[in-house]
């Protein structure tokens, strides 16, 4: 029989942990292909699917502006595309576009299996520092791929890859969780350093902010909350973030450069 509140004391312990041990950061790619066997969202994001969804929601509202600014037949790269789920939103927002999804076979075997729409996607099995297109896309998305690459050289190879992949007057957005605190860091990079090294490679920030209150995505993401009460304590969240500061309190960075026009 299941213990009252022994769920909520294995995490106290968990975070705990992540407090004293060192950062991990040897290859995790075998987490994620073990990752697209669960159920959902859980496959990609966290266990409650009802905080997913809300996510998904800020996280779609981050890349409506620049959908809606591409030109007709314009060519986009989901790296990291997990089983699909941006790319049929973006699919549906926009079916001109020639979408690239990218992420291990075991990703993008479930992606190909459960799409929806009537629209080809190429789907290609492959880590995000081995695909190599340069000047392929005129706007190149990571939706929470490059930030989980905690092997940093690694991370470094699939970044500057993704810089290459960007056309001249493209766009790379990057939604995703840089930090250097241990704590809350899957790879140990700051935005800070984030966009030294894109705009090293010739790509100018045109926008740094950030998405999830981290302390609420702390506790919700893989709680139990009644589904009634999630929305109200997301938004609070959200609400929270621009008065105390986006850089310090989110959790996803959003950060949006352009490629410059020769």
């Amino acid at each position: 029989m299941a213990i009252p509140g022994i769920g909520m004391l294995k995490g106290l312990a968990a975070r705990a942990l992540r407090l004293v041990m060192p950062h991990d950061g040897r290859d995790n790619s075998a987490y994620w292909r073990g990752r697209a066997a669960e159920a959902g969202s859980a496959a990609v994001l966290w266990r409650n699917a009802t905080y997913n969804g809300l996510v998904r929601e800020r996280e779609f509202a981050q890349i409506a502006p620049v959908l809606a600014a591409l030109p007709p037949g314009a060519t986009v790269l989901d790296i990291g595309c997990g089983i699909g789920e941006v790319a049929r939103w973006i699919i549906a927002q926009r079916a001109d576009l020639r979408l690239t999804g990218v992420d291990f076979p075991e990703m993008v075997e479930r992606a190909r299996r459960e799409w929806p729409h009537a629209v080809p996607v190429e789907w290609v099995g492959a880590s995000a520092d081995e695909f190599v297109r340069p000047g392929g896309f005129d706007l190149v998305l990571s939706s929470g791929c490059y930030s989980a690459i905690r092997d940093r050289a690694k991370c470094v190879r699939a970044l500057e890859a993704g810089c290459a992949a960007v056309k001249p007057g493209g766009v790379m957005l990057l939604i995703d969780p840089f930090h250097t605190s241990k704590y809350l860091a899957r790879v140990r990079m700051g935005p800070a350093e984030v966009i030294d090294r894109v705009q090293a490679q010739g790509l100018h920030c045109e926008h740094s902010g950030g998405i999830l209150f981290w302390p609420f995505r702390e506790f919700l993401s893989n709680s139990r909350w009644p589904e009634r009460w999630l929305p109200g304590a997301f938004a609070l969240g959200e609400r929270l973030l621009p008065r105390l500061g986006e850089r310090l309190w989110s959790d996803y960075k959003v950060l949006r450069f352009r490629k410059p026009l020769p």
